[in-house]
C-alpha cells in the first residue's frame, strides 16, 4: 500500500489505497483524513478535477481526473474537527491535438480545442451518447476547416 499521493506536487497521506486497471487506464482510490486547519487548501485543490498524479512507492506518474469524490463530513470549518475523504482517480487518456476526446458539449454549442486555438462549431447537435459520434457529426454538418 501506498502511504501517500501527490496531487500537483501537494503531498496528501493516506490511510486506504488500491489500485486497478480499467481498460489500459489507472483507476485510484485513496481514503485520507482532512483536518479543519487543510480543509480549504484541500478543497481547493480538488476543484481543480484534474490532477498530475504520483505515487513515489509505486513509481507511479500520470494525468488523472476525478472519478468519485465523497467525504464523512461537509463543514470542517470548526477546530478540531477531521474528516474522511474519498478520492477516486481515473488516469486520462493521453490526447493527439484533434482527437474526439477534447469536445465539450454544452447545449447546441461544441468547443474543439486545438493547438490553433479554441474554435467554436456552432451547427453540433448531439446525435448519439459518444464523443466520437458527436465529432464525426460536427465534420459532416461543419466540415474541419
Amino acid at each position: 500500500m501506498a502511504s501517500k499521493i501527490l496531487l500537483n506536487d501537494i503531498t496528501i497521506p493516506v490511510e486506504a489505497y488500491n489500485e486497478e486497471l480499467t481498460r489500459g487506464l489507472r483507476i485510484i482510490s485513496v481514503v485520507f483524513n482532512v483536518t479543519s486547519e487543510n480543509y480549504h487548501a484541500i478543497t481547493s485543490l480538488l476543484y481543480k478535477q484534474t490532477f498530475d498524479v504520483k505515487i513515489p512507492e509505486k513509481n507511479l506518474a500520470f494525468r488523472g481526473t476525478i472519478r468519485k469524490y465523497a467525504t464523512s463530513i461537509t463543514n470542517l470549518y470548526h477546530p478540531g474537527q477531521v474528516g474522511e475523504f474519498h478520492l477516486v482517480l481515473r488516469e486520462t487518456p493521453e490526447q493527439k491535438e484533434g482527437d474526439p476526446s477534447e469536445i465539450k458539449h454544452h447545449g447546441s454549442i461544441a468547443y474543439f480545442f486545438g493547438a490553433n486555438a479554441a474554435r467554436r462549431i456552432g451547427c453540433i447537435r448531439k446525435t448519439g451518447s459518444s464523443r466520437r459520434e458527436i465529432w464525426l457529426h460536427a465534420i459532416l454538418d461543419c466540415g474541419t476547416s
